[in-house]
This record gives structure tokens, C-alpha cells and sequence, in this order.
């Protein structure tokens, strides 16, 4: 089976290095920069599982620190009219390469909003891979 990907990253090295990666193992990858565009992409397809980076950059370099939670706060809240229902349910794996910042693990809050897993950068390519494909089999937040 081909899986679809929305990768929600603002570092397009990075972004470009996953893409290939999971291109190269058969997966359909797309790659959105900012909130809104996540959102469209999500309406114009259902993806298999998403990829959101929390703190994240927009195109002119200003901080956007709370972009990927409120991408995720919005894909999970479906009464909301501008995203679709299935995204309720679609198995996320938010990471970020920030670390424990006053105790506090922004990764943990991530999981609270209804992330099914994390990663915290950097990582390889292989683990992103497996990550994926193991919150896509096994989506269960308790799980992961």
C-alpha cells in the first residue's frame, strides 16, 4: 500500500531530505510551510498520517512559535468548517529540535493536543520512516 504524507516544516532542507527518503520507500509526499497551506492541502486530500513540526519559521524568517500546535489544535477540532472530518482521526507525528525549555516538554504538550507520537530532532531518515508507518498501523495514542 502507498501511504500519504503532509509534512508541516519550515527548514526546506530538512523537509526535502524526508521527502525523498519517504518518496524513495514508496510513500506519496507533500510538503506545506504554513498553517493555511497545511489546512488546503488537507482539503484537497486525506493523507495516511502527518508530519508537524511545532515551532516553525515563516517565509521571511519570523518565529512562528506556536504554528504547529495550532495546526494540530485545528485538524483535531472538526467542528471547525475550514477542515475536514477525517483529520479528527489521522495518525500525527509532531517533532521539534527544541529541548525541555523551564520543565516544561513542548513535545508532551504536543501529545496532549492529540499528537499520536514525537520525535525530537535530529533524527534519521530511518526513523522517521518507522515512526510514520508504526502510528499508520498502530494509531493508538496510549501505544506510542
Amino acid at each position: 500500500m502507498k501511504y500519504s504524507i503532509l509534512i508541516f516544516e519550515d527548514d526546506m532542507d530538512l523537509a526535502t531530505q524526508w521527502a525523498t527518503s519517504l518518496r524513495e520507500r514508496g510513500m506519496d509526499v507533500d510538503h506545506a510551510m504554513s498553517v493555511d497551506e497545511a489546512v488546503e492541502y488537507c482539503n484537497q486530500k486525506q493523507y495516511d498520517a502527518l508530519v508537524i513540526d511545532v515551532f516553525v519559521e515563516d517565509e521571511e524568517g519570523n518565529f512562528l512559535p506556536k504554528a504547529g500546535y495550532t495546526l494540530l489544535s485545528y485538524l483535531r477540532n472538526t467542528s471547525l468548517e475550514k477542515v475536514p472530518k477525517w483529520s479528527g482521526e489521522v495518525p500525527v507525528l509532531s517533532v521539534t529540535g527544541s529541548q525541555v525549555i523551564m520543565g516544561y516538554d513542548i513535545l508532551d504538550y504536543a501529545k496532549s493536543l492529540g499528537a499520536n507520537a514525537t520525535l525530537r530532532k535530529p533524527f534519521s531518515t530511518e526513523e522517521l520512516y518507522l515512526r510514520i508507518v508504526e502510528i499508520i498501523k498502530y494509531p493508538s495514542r496510549d501505544d506510542i
